[in-house]
């Protein structure tokens, strides 16, 4: 596109290449674009591949793209609801509820009566860990610079 149209991608455009990845069921691709593009994926590339997670079932990949897409946005309700649909879709009920409880939580801190923005990370850190059932400290340092980095 850049060399023959002389056109430099936007955001937008790689939207769509994500999108068109996840239609076709090719989730690792998808996520490999997303990996080696030049430029920092905003709500959109995030939101389009948790959405395709949803669709194929992917769980493993539903919760990378969750977490950063809760980093970019972290009061986004659709990122919570599509994780929780996508634990759903594949039977694992008990997830999805305790997602959803998490969601009533945020909802509650956006009030200003309950926690801030950065304690609702910590807890939706902290039930990914326990979810993973992740014991080793070295494996959750690995994990927390994961949703620290941008």
């Amino acid at each position: 596109m850049k060399n023959v149209h002389h056109i430099e991608p936007t955001l937008s455009h790689y939207a769509c290449m994500i999108d068109m990845f996840g239609h076709a069921g090719l989730m690792e691709d998808a996520y490999n674009f997303i990996k080696s593009m030049p430029i920092e994926p905003d709500v959109i590339v995030w939101s389009s591949l948790l959405s395709s997670c949803r669709v194929h079932k992917n769980v493993d990949l539903a919760k990378v793209a969750d977490a950063k897409l809760l980093l970019i946005d972290p009061n986004n309700s659709g990122a919570y609801l599509a994780l929780a649909n996508t634990f759903s879709a594949c039977g694992k009920w008990e997830v999805s509820n305790k997602i959803r409880k998490l969601k009533k939580v945020q909802e509650l801190s956006e009030s200003g009566s309950v926690v801030t923005g950065f304690k609702m990370r910590v807890v939706t850190l902290n039930f990914y860990l326990e979810e993973e059932n992740i014991k080793d400290n070295s494996k959750k340092l690995e994990i927390i610079g994961f949703w620290t980095r941008s």
